[in-house]
Protein backbone atom coordinates (compact mmCIF):
# COMPACT_ATOMS: atom_id res chain seq x y z
CA UNK A 1 0.00 0.00 0.00
CA UNK A 2 3.13 2.32 0.79
CA UNK A 3 4.57 1.67 -2.72
CA UNK A 4 1.18 2.75 -4.33
CA UNK A 5 0.87 6.13 -2.62
CA UNK A 6 4.54 6.58 -2.91
CA UNK A 7 3.95 5.97 -7.14
CA UNK A 8 0.81 8.44 -6.65
CA UNK A 9 2.42 10.64 -5.04
CA UNK A 10 5.71 10.69 -7.63
CA UNK A 11 3.00 10.96 -10.71
CA UNK A 12 1.19 14.14 -9.13
CA UNK A 13 4.64 15.46 -8.56
CA UNK A 14 5.39 14.92 -12.03
CA UNK A 15 2.45 16.22 -13.59
CA UNK A 16 2.59 19.55 -11.24
CA UNK A 17 5.86 19.65 -12.88
CA UNK A 18 5.16 19.35 -16.18
CA UNK A 19 2.49 21.82 -16.00
CA UNK A 20 5.18 24.22 -14.41
CA UNK A 21 7.26 23.46 -17.17
CA UNK A 22 4.90 24.00 -20.08
CA UNK A 23 3.49 27.69 -18.52
CA UNK A 24 7.42 28.83 -18.29
CA UNK A 25 8.12 27.72 -21.73
CA UNK A 26 5.04 29.94 -22.87
CA UNK A 27 5.93 32.76 -20.87
CA UNK A 28 8.59 35.54 -21.93
CA UNK A 29 11.00 35.62 -18.80
CA UNK A 30 11.66 39.55 -18.47
CA UNK A 31 8.17 40.38 -19.10
CA UNK A 32 5.79 37.28 -17.82
CA UNK A 33 3.49 37.93 -21.14
CA UNK A 34 3.30 35.24 -23.42
CA UNK A 35 6.13 34.59 -25.95
CA UNK A 36 6.10 34.69 -29.63
CA UNK A 37 5.36 31.18 -29.79
CA UNK A 38 2.42 30.90 -27.65
CA UNK A 39 0.91 34.40 -29.07
CA UNK A 40 0.89 32.24 -32.18
CA UNK A 41 -1.23 29.47 -30.62
CA UNK A 42 -3.62 31.56 -29.05
CA UNK A 43 -3.79 33.59 -32.06
CA UNK A 44 -5.17 30.46 -34.23
CA UNK A 45 -7.31 29.48 -31.14
CA UNK A 46 -8.63 33.10 -31.16
CA UNK A 47 -9.48 33.04 -34.87
CA UNK A 48 -11.03 30.07 -34.66
CA UNK A 49 -13.19 31.17 -31.83
CA UNK A 50 -14.26 34.05 -33.83
CA UNK A 51 -15.34 32.44 -36.81
CA UNK A 52 -17.13 29.99 -34.36
CA UNK A 53 -19.08 32.82 -33.11
CA UNK A 54 -18.87 34.94 -35.93
CA UNK A 55 -17.30 37.40 -34.18
CA UNK A 56 -14.65 40.09 -35.03
CA UNK A 57 -10.74 40.57 -32.90
CA UNK A 58 -8.16 42.88 -33.21
CA UNK A 59 -4.70 42.34 -33.65
CA UNK A 60 -2.85 44.70 -32.05
CA UNK A 61 0.96 45.20 -33.16
CA UNK A 62 2.97 47.78 -30.40
CA UNK A 63 6.17 48.68 -30.86
CA UNK A 64 8.54 51.39 -28.21
CA UNK A 65 9.37 54.37 -30.36
CA UNK A 66 13.27 55.14 -30.67
CA UNK A 67 13.83 51.90 -28.59
CA UNK A 68 17.74 51.84 -29.29
CA UNK A 69 18.07 55.03 -28.60
CA UNK A 70 16.37 54.49 -24.73
CA UNK A 71 18.77 51.60 -24.79
CA UNK A 72 22.25 53.46 -26.03
CA UNK A 73 21.72 56.13 -23.64
CA UNK A 74 20.79 54.47 -20.71
CA UNK A 75 21.60 51.24 -20.72
CA UNK A 76 19.87 47.88 -21.61
CA UNK A 77 18.69 47.23 -17.80
CA UNK A 78 16.96 50.78 -18.31
CA UNK A 79 15.65 49.39 -21.39
CA UNK A 80 14.00 46.16 -19.70
CA UNK A 81 12.47 48.01 -16.78
CA UNK A 82 10.79 49.91 -19.94
CA UNK A 83 9.84 46.46 -21.22
CA UNK A 84 8.37 45.57 -17.93
CA UNK A 85 6.53 48.80 -17.67
CA UNK A 86 4.55 48.64 -21.04
CA UNK A 87 4.11 45.13 -20.37
CA UNK A 88 2.27 46.02 -17.15
CA UNK A 89 0.45 48.90 -19.15
CA UNK A 90 -0.99 46.56 -22.01
CA UNK A 91 -1.82 43.87 -19.71
CA UNK A 92 -3.80 46.38 -17.33
CA UNK A 93 -5.78 47.26 -20.94
CA UNK A 94 -6.35 43.80 -21.86
CA UNK A 95 -9.95 42.33 -20.85
CA UNK A 96 -10.77 39.24 -19.54
CA UNK A 97 -10.05 36.66 -23.07
CA UNK A 98 -7.94 39.12 -24.58
CA UNK A 99 -4.11 38.16 -24.99
CA UNK A 100 -0.82 39.96 -24.93
CA UNK A 101 2.77 39.12 -25.23
CA UNK A 102 5.96 39.80 -26.38
CA UNK A 103 6.04 39.01 -30.12
CA UNK A 104 10.10 40.07 -29.99
CA UNK A 105 12.40 42.69 -28.79
CA UNK A 106 10.26 46.17 -28.17
CA UNK A 107 7.59 44.87 -30.04
CA UNK A 108 4.39 43.32 -28.14
CA UNK A 109 0.66 42.33 -29.55
CA UNK A 110 -2.51 42.18 -28.33
CA UNK A 111 -5.03 40.22 -29.56
CA UNK A 112 -8.13 41.37 -28.58
CA UNK A 113 -11.82 39.75 -28.81
CA UNK A 114 -15.23 40.38 -29.61
CA UNK A 115 -14.79 43.93 -30.39
CA UNK A 116 -16.78 46.02 -33.01
CA UNK A 117 -15.59 48.61 -34.90
CA UNK A 118 -16.73 51.38 -31.89
CA UNK A 119 -15.12 49.23 -29.35
CA UNK A 120 -12.15 48.68 -31.26
CA UNK A 121 -11.60 52.65 -31.90
CA UNK A 122 -12.38 53.28 -28.41
CA UNK A 123 -9.85 50.72 -26.49
CA UNK A 124 -6.81 51.47 -29.23
CA UNK A 125 -7.57 55.09 -28.23
CA UNK A 126 -7.72 54.25 -24.32
CA UNK A 127 -4.63 52.28 -25.14
CA UNK A 128 -2.91 55.53 -27.11
CA UNK A 129 -3.84 57.55 -24.00
CA UNK A 130 -2.51 55.80 -21.38
CA UNK A 131 0.87 54.68 -22.99
CA UNK A 132 1.10 58.45 -23.42
CA UNK A 133 -0.06 59.46 -19.93
CA UNK A 134 2.68 56.58 -18.74
CA UNK A 135 5.60 58.76 -20.86
CA UNK A 136 6.07 56.23 -23.00
CA UNK A 137 5.82 56.82 -27.02
CA UNK A 138 4.71 53.53 -28.69
CA UNK A 139 3.36 53.44 -32.42
CA UNK A 140 0.49 50.57 -32.79
CA UNK A 141 -0.74 49.01 -36.19
CA UNK A 142 -3.78 47.16 -35.68
CA UNK A 143 -5.70 44.87 -38.01
CA UNK A 144 -9.50 43.14 -37.81
CA UNK A 145 -10.68 39.83 -38.26
CA UNK A 146 -12.09 39.04 -40.68
CA UNK A 147 -12.35 42.58 -42.21
CA UNK A 148 -8.58 43.03 -42.67
CA UNK A 149 -7.61 39.54 -42.93
CA UNK A 150 -8.83 36.25 -42.64
CA UNK A 151 -6.07 34.16 -41.18
CA UNK A 152 -3.07 34.86 -38.75
CA UNK A 153 -0.40 35.55 -41.30
CA UNK A 154 -2.70 38.31 -43.06
CA UNK A 155 -3.07 40.04 -39.55
CA UNK A 156 0.46 40.40 -38.88
CA UNK A 157 0.42 41.61 -42.37
CA UNK A 158 -1.97 43.95 -42.21
CA UNK A 159 -0.75 45.07 -38.40
CA UNK A 160 2.33 45.93 -40.06
CA UNK A 161 1.58 47.74 -42.59
CA UNK A 162 -0.64 50.05 -40.38
CA UNK A 163 2.42 49.87 -37.77
CA UNK A 164 4.80 51.05 -40.66
CA UNK A 165 1.83 54.11 -41.41
CA UNK A 166 1.90 55.25 -37.93
CA UNK A 167 5.45 55.46 -37.76
CA UNK A 168 5.60 57.64 -41.01
CA UNK A 169 3.30 59.87 -39.60
CA UNK A 170 5.55 60.63 -36.99
CA UNK A 171 5.36 57.80 -34.51
CA UNK A 172 3.42 58.38 -30.97
CA UNK A 173 -0.10 56.82 -32.43
CA UNK A 174 -1.91 54.19 -34.53
CA UNK A 175 -3.57 53.47 -37.62
CA UNK A 176 -5.76 50.24 -38.44
CA UNK A 177 -5.52 48.96 -41.66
Amino acid sequence: MHALTTIAAVSMDNGLLLARTEELAARDPLTGLFNRRALATKLEEAIAAARATDRSLLYVLVDVDDFKIINDSFGHAHGDAVLRHLSHILARNSRAGDVVGRYAGDEFVMILTNVDATLARALVGRLCADLRAQGLRCSLGVAAFPKDAFDAAGLLSAADRALYATKAAGKNGYSFA
